[in-house]
């Protein structure tokens, strides 16, 4: 792979689940530091980047040795989807002196790693795919999954595999919500199908990540972060 690998973290200010949720403190420090000493210490990117609306995310950034680039106001609204930031960011990059891969990797991944961020260099580098995301196994088979109908009676949401055992089922996944590889011009189209047979998955452990959506699911990724640090 040429050196001329771009990471980005974007890094709205707003939230409102959790305000202020990319520069609150995680485990004792802001939770944006967490990926950007993850890229920064990995010594695989060209240039790691905040794109950022936020004065203090901007700030933490450059305190670390990241650099920083200001998010347009209409891309840092609850309605801003990552799919269009990606794509405005890549637009930057793909001129011919431009990096042939970037890497968006998530102001909340506390749980990246620079063996993850190498692996999906490396899966890159292979030339096989456009993208890479990392990804959890779900626990039981989603093709045995029900729902509840407005009634308050019960439908299976994939009739078709009701008689099915479950060790029978394909295993699925579900984004783990840390970081995208992908080759630059990849990420300009946003209409385009993202998983497809041109993206593939790095596993990760289900028991060891965690989706911050919410104040107990903050709590609940403290814990898990000091249980396999403390380890």
């Amino acid at each position: 792979m040429k050196p001329q690998t771009v990471a980005i973290i974007p890094a709205r200010g707003g939230s409102k689940r959790i305000p202020r949720k990319n520069t609150r403190l995680f485990c004792g420090q802001p939770i944006i530091t967490y990926p950007l000493k993850a890229a920064l210490s990995s010594r695989i990117f060209a240039r790691v980047i905040v794109s950022t609306d936020d004065s203090r995310a901007a700030s933490i950034a450059r305190g670390l040795g990241a650099d920083v680039v200001q998010r347009p106001k209409a891309l840092a609204d609850d309605y801003s989807s990552l799919r269009n930031v990606m794509a405005h960011e890549a637009t930057h990059f793909c001129t011919p002196d431009g990096p042939d891969y970037l890497c968006f990797i998530l102001a909340t991944a506390v749980f990246v790693s620079e063996g993850l961020l190498r692996r999906g260099a490396e899966i890159m580098s292979d030339g096989r795919f456009e993208h890479a995301l990392t990804a959890l196994s779900f626990s039981s088979p989603v093709q045995r999954a029900f729902l509840q109908t407005h009634n308050g009676g019960t439908r299976m949401l994939m009739p078709e595999y009701y008689s099915c055992r479950s060790q029978d089922l394909a295993v699925t996944y579900r984004d783990a919500g840390q970081f995208y590889w992908g080759k630059t011009r990849s990420f300009l189209e946003t209409s385009a199908e993202y998983f497809s047979e041109s993206t593939t998955l790095i596993p990760m452990d289900p028991d060891g990540v965690v989706d911050i959506d919410t104040f107990d699911d903050w709590e609940k990724a403290e814990r898990c972060y000091r249980a396999a640090h403390e380890s």
